[in-house]
């Protein structure tokens, strides 16, 4: 859908049609509309992804990425821009809120976290032994005394 808009866009510069002309905006109107479309198409697979994620789960932690840093391997910098991480986090921001969710904050860490949630649950009578960790790999997740 990307290199389509690309092509495009580059007929629009290749044809050497005038500023004002219609050929010329009916061209415009037809990157505009693969673009709208492959933003709406983003932003519903960010949807998709995310509400799962925040159904299934009672704390939601997040990892802060360089993403500049990222973009300077030339090999990944194009699929990196495309993806929208920005959005995403707000969608899973904005989600945990109503759901009623605790989402970890980019600035703690989660050792830093659990730590804090230990002091908190302190007064409380009990202490869950294990936690819930979202993690594709069975056996990496252990629980923190």
């Amino acid at each position: 859908m990307l290199t389509r808009a690309a092509s495009l866009a580059r007929g629009i510069e290749a044809v050497n049609l005038g500023n004002g002309s219609k050929n010329r905006n009916k061209a415009r109107l037809k990157v505009a509309r693969v673009h709208a479309r492959i933003n709406d198409r983003r932003r519903d697979y960010q949807h998709k992804l995310s509400t799962p994620i925040v159904n299934e789960n009672q704390v939601i932690c997040i990892e802060s990425l360089a993403v500049k840093n990222l973009v300077k391997n030339h090999c990944l910098a194009k699929a990196i821009s495309d993806v929208g991480w920005g959005e995403f986090v707000r969608q899973l921001e904005e989600k945990s809120q109503w759901y009623r969710r605790a989402l970890v904050p980019n600035h703690l860490t989660f050792s830093l976290f659990l730590a804090r949630l230990k002091q908190a649950a302190e007064h409380a009578e009990t202490w869950p032994e294990t936690f819930l960790c979202f993690d594709p790999l069975p056996g990496d997740c252990t629980s923190q005394d």
